[in-house]
This record gives structure tokens, C-alpha cells and sequence, in this order.
């Protein structure tokens, strides 16, 4: 069983429990789920998986069959039922088809010369491409928005994401050893958020991030793990931004429903 390290915004429930989270690897079998406090081993738990694609979100039953402690915490759930279609969606984003190229009449595009003799390899000319702005993802009672098609590996990124990013600029603080330093973001997902700062916390450092969320003057609260780490050297020689990227774990349906909204105040201001 391949298991493909893929972050998904994961909602799950066991008992009176309920938690919104993020997800760290994931196969047509199983999840894992990133928490801070897992349930025991066998326990059974009620998974719902934000997947691109679909206008609900898909729902799984699933065993708790590994735990992880430290630095990675959360545990693995092996699948035991799933709701319609969810397999097979899950199926097609793990390992979607490959696109048939477009067939191009013939003398439609006429290939030229390079002027170089010493360089005889044909030169064609460059197609542009025209790109829609993809809708956020929706609550969990809503219909899902569409996003790009397939998973997508991002630049200095462990894991890859399907849920794109949104350029925004907003107050965030974060733990830091002594107390809460103010900083501000840069983007904003449906699973995470990049801080811009030269003190970045270390890798797989689990914070509280607080935030004042686009659209509105309240500031929400959550934890979070940092899955990418920039620091003041690396952003000079690469030429980007210092900071930490971090992925949310271990928040509520509340907060799920506040980051949809304030994707959506970000697209509508854009």
C-alpha cells in the first residue's frame, strides 16, 4: 500500500470529540491524521475528507491502527467504509490520468529555424495560457470549490497540497518561548498559513498561532505544526521571504468555517 505525503484539510470525530485538522500522508486505504492528542489504537472514528472535485465532503469510517508520538503526532486510520464515491475520487487524485496531449491541425503551427547554426533543434513559438482564480473551499455543508486539477508540489514543500494559496497580508502572533511576538502573514490555504519573520520556530514545532483573519476584526486561535522553515540566510541566498510556514491541527468546525470565510473576502477584495 503506497502512501502518498499529501496535505488535506480532515475533519474527525470519535465519542463527543470532533476536530478539524490537516492530514500528513494518504493512500486509497487509509489517512493519517495530524493531532496532538490521538485516539487508542482501535479506536473507530468518523473521518470527513475535504477532497477537490467534490460537492460534499467525502466520508469515511476508519480504524485507528498506528499512533505517533513527538514531533509527528497523530496516528494512521485504516479505511473500513466510505461513503458514494469517495474511493474513487480519492483514487483519481492520488494517481490521476495522464492528459492526452491536443491534437494540432496540420500546418497550424509552423515550427522555425533557430539562426544559430551550431543549434538545429526546432523553436516554437510560446502558446499563452489564461488562468481562473479558483474559489475557496466551502464549509463542510457547503459545496466544495474546484481547484486545480491534481496535487500540486510546491517550491521548497515536503509534502504537496491541492488547496491553493492566496496572497494576503494580515496580523498574526505566534508562541514564541517568552510570549506572543506579532508578525504578519503572507499567504493564507485552506490548511495552513505562511508567517513572514526572521525568527522562525523550528521544524516540526507545534505553536499557537493566533490571527487576525481578512474580513474581520476577530482573532482566531489555533495550533499548528511547522512544516517549512525559511530562515533570514536561506530567503537572502534564494531571494524570497524569511518565515515558517505552518499547517493547522487540532481546531474546531468554528475556525474551518472562519478560514473558508475569509478566503472568500479575499477573492471577492481581488
Amino acid at each position: 500500500m503506497r502512501r502518498i505525503a499529501l496535505v488535506l484539510p480532515i475533519r474527525f470525530a470519535f465519542e463527543t470529540r470532533v476536530v478539524q485538522t490537516t492530514t500528513r500522508e494518504i493512500s486509497t486505504e487509509g489517512v493519517f491524521v495530524r493531532c496532538l492528542e490521538a485516539p487508542a489504537s482501535g479506536t473507530q472514528v468518523s473521518l470527513r475528507l475535504y477532497l477537490p472535485g467534490l460537492t460534499q465532503a467525502a466520508e469515511f469510517v476508519g480504524v485507528v491502527r498506528e499512533l505517533e508520538s513527538g514531533a509527528e503526532s497523530g496516528f494512521w486510520a485504516e479505511f473500513i467504509a466510505s461513503g458514494p464515491e469517495a474511493k474513487e475520487k480519492l483514487h483519481g487524485l492520488l494517481y490521476p490520468k495522464p492528459r492526452a496531449p491536443e491534437p494540432v491541425p496540420i500546418g497550424a503551427v509552423q515550427p522555425t529555424r533557430s539562426s544559430s547554426v551550431a543549434d538545429e533543434r526546432p523553436v516554437f513559438p510560446t502558446v499563452q495560457r489564461t488562468h481562473t482564480p479558483v474559489p475557496p473551499m466551502k464549509a463542510m455543508t457547503e459545496p466544495l470549490a474546484q481547484p486545480p486539477s491534481g496535487p500540486v508540489l510546491l517550491a521548497g514543500d515536503s509534502n504537496r497540497r491541492t488547496f491553493p494559496r492566496y496572497r494576503a497580508r494580515f496580523g498574526v502572533r505566534f508562541e514564541s518561548v517568552q510570549d506572543f511576538v506579532l508578525e504578519y502573514a503572507a499567504n493564507i490555504s485552506a490548511g495552513g498559513v505562511f508567517v513572514v519573520t526572521d525568527h522562525p520556530p523550528e521544524m516540526n514545532a507545534v505553536i499557537t498561532v493566533s490571527m487576525e483573519l481578512p474580513g474581520s476584526r476577530e482573532m482566531v486561535t489555533c495550533k499548528a505544526v511547522v512544516v517549512h522553515r525559511v530562515t533570514p540566510e536561506i530567503g537572502r541566498d534564494r531571494g524570497v521571504q524569511a518565515g515558517a510556514g505552518v499547517q493547522f491541527i487540532d481546531a474546531d468546525d468554528a475556525f474551518r468555517e472562519k478560514i473558508d470565510r475569509a478566503i472568500a473576502h479575499i477573492l471577492d477584495k481581488g
